[in-house]
């Protein structure tokens, strides 16, 4: 079996989701499906903690059967006269999966930078204007907002903030160029801040939006950030 067919069979049989796994790991989820998908290879920093966290050996993690143990003294001896040979060829195997587990690691990292760059330079003069919030309860509020750019590896997330720190984060589905939605929140304590998020993987710029946003069922106030 291959790597990524071991992992999805060792996770489910702990019964953990990719959520659980990714938090274990300190990775996320998105990465643990990369992996169960064959797309990318944890580096071998990862493959330690997760061969620690699915309670397995390296090398059954990585489809690597371990050799059988034989007792007979003839096959012994015959083994004991080969045991240079196969340790000069484990080191050898070792050192190309090594070298080919750099290899992926490197190319995977010249990636991520290449696409870091691309989303920080795209996403550089992100704005959000048009912000209008419309009490519903006094726990739950509609909000719409205008981001100044979309695309469809683009995704938004709105977060309320209250008095005393807690965050509430939401999706905020883009229709047609405008982001809309509802929120749940806490105990409305008053005096909300409100940022937007743009994310692109477990990428993601995050702009301010209003500050001191109050509201019950039937108004809203807050103070817009200065577009």
């Amino acid at each position: 079996m291959n790597f990524n067919e071991i992992l999805v069979m060792e996770r489910k049989k702990r019964g953990l989701s990719q959520e659980e796994l990714a938090e274990k790991v300190q990775v996320s989820r998105q990465s643990v499906s990369k992996w169960e998908l064959g797309d990318a290879m944890p580096d071998l920093n990862k493959l330690l903690i997760l061969a620690d966290v699915l309670e397995i050996s390296l090398d059954e993690l990585c489809g690597r059967e371990a050799c059988t143990i034989k007792t007979d003294a003839v096959k012994e001896t015959v083994k004991a006269k080969k045991r240079p040979y196969m340790m000069a060829l484990a080191v050898i195997i070792i050192l190309v999966y090594a070298i080919g587990l750099i290899h992926t690691i490197n190319k995977n990292k010249e990636e991520r930078l290449f696409y870091e760059k691309q989303f920080d330079t795209f996403t550089e003069n992100f704005k959000v204007t048009g912000a209008e919030f419309f009490g519903q309860t006094n726990k739950s509020l509609n909000y719409r907002f205008v981001p100044s750019i979309s695309g469809e590896w683009l995704t938004y997330k709105i977060t309320f903030t209250d008095t005393e720190g807690n965050s509430y984060v939401f999706d905020a589905e883009n229709n047609g160029g405008i982001c809309a939605g509802t929120a749940t929140l806490g105990d409305n304590y008053g005096g909300y801040n409100v940022s937007v998020s743009v994310v692109s993987g477990e990428l993601s710029r995050n702009v301010a939006v209003a500050y001191n946003l109050c509201f019950n069922d039937n108004s809203s106030s807050w103070t817009p950030v200065n577009e």
